[in-house]
């Protein structure tokens, strides 16, 4: 696979997970998914992706327990992620 191809895979995974949870899926069903994506934003991962992914964005490949916690945080990483998504 080439690294256009993982980047694109990240992105439509990444896609797919916000949707899931837009439409009321609790984020901690999903957290090894979204960690899953995490690790291929390490340096030390097998492959990861080739763009930067700002903090934001980060931290909800990495809050899915908190988002879950809390209407209010995963409120504003949904809106965070659309933004990133879409520009």
């Amino acid at each position: 696979m080439t690294p256009a191809a993982r980047d694109d895979w990240w992105k439509r995974q990444f896609a797919r997970l916000l949707a899931s949870e837009l439409e009321g899926c609790r984020p901690a069903s999903l957290q090894n998914k979204w960690l899953l994506l995490a690790s291929r934003t390490w340096p030390t991962s097998r492959w990861q992706v080739t763009f930067d992914i700002p903090d934001d964005i980060y931290h909800l490949l990495d809050d899915a327990d908190v988002r879950t916690k809390s209407a209010v945080y995963a409120s504003t990483q949904w809106a965070a992620a659309r933004e990133w998504l879409h520009g």
